[in-house]
């Protein structure tokens, strides 16, 4: 290869290393210990033209300009202040330059506002006691009859009531509470029973 061609090769060489280190990046050695409101540089390199950074954060694959932090400079480093407002957590830093864009690492950005979730709301079961029932601690008996006639098997009963007659002197009540005379629905059912009774037979004797 003559001199000439020797010559070409070193200068495609040196212009393909141009363009190479001329490619925008963010050259910060660390993005250790940034605080919202607390100034940090941000410093670069590229071909010298205008660049513009942006804050982003979310999913590498998928990252959301949070901010603007600086469009259209030139100046390397370039102070930023991190807004109080800005939550803490995981960001990153985009930077364009012409159609270059590039990245910086993933960085914590602490002092923001704290990241808060919504409590769980805890349903407790409430227990609702129908009006007029009796407290199955307190009543005499059991509440759920298991046999069959006027007062069944392990059902709340009267006080005194008579089986023959069907009569009773007292109200089944609960323990503290005085008992009343009355009469049960078995014995009035009775009663009316006999009284329809009687008005037939008056009937029947008049007709004949």
């Amino acid at each position: 290869m003559g001199l000439i061609g020797r010559t070409s090769s070193l200068l495609v060489s040196a212009l393909l290393l141009t363009q190479t280190v001329a490619q925008v990046a963010l050259t910060n050695s660390n993005y250790n210990g940034i605080t919202a409101g607390e100034p940090f540089n941000i410093t670069f390199a590229g071909d010298g033209s205008p660049v513009t950074i942006y804050l982003k954060n979310g999913p590498s694959t998928n990252l959301q300009t949070v901010s603007t932090i600086i469009s259209d400079t030139t100046t390397s480093p370039y102070t930023w202040t991190p807004s109080t407002t800005l939550t803490t957590g995981t960001y990153a830093l985009e930077i364009i330059q012409g159609t270059v864009t590039n990245y910086s690492p993933n960085f914590t950005i602490t002092g923001g506002i704290a990241s808060t979730a919504s409590p769980a709301t805890l349903s407790l079961p409430t227990t609702t006691t129908a009006k007029g029932a009796i407290p199955p601690t307190h009543a005499t008996g059991a509440i759920s009859p298991t046999g069959h006639g006027p007062y069944a098997t392990g059902a709340i009963v009267p006080s005194g009531y008579n089986a023959t007659t069907r009569l009773s002197t007292g109200y089944a009540s609960s323990t503290g509470v005085v008992s009343k005379p009355f009469e049960g629905a078995a014995s009035r059912a009775s009663i009316l029973a006999q009284w329809v009774f009687c008005l037939m037979g008056a009937v029947a004797v008049v007709a004949w």
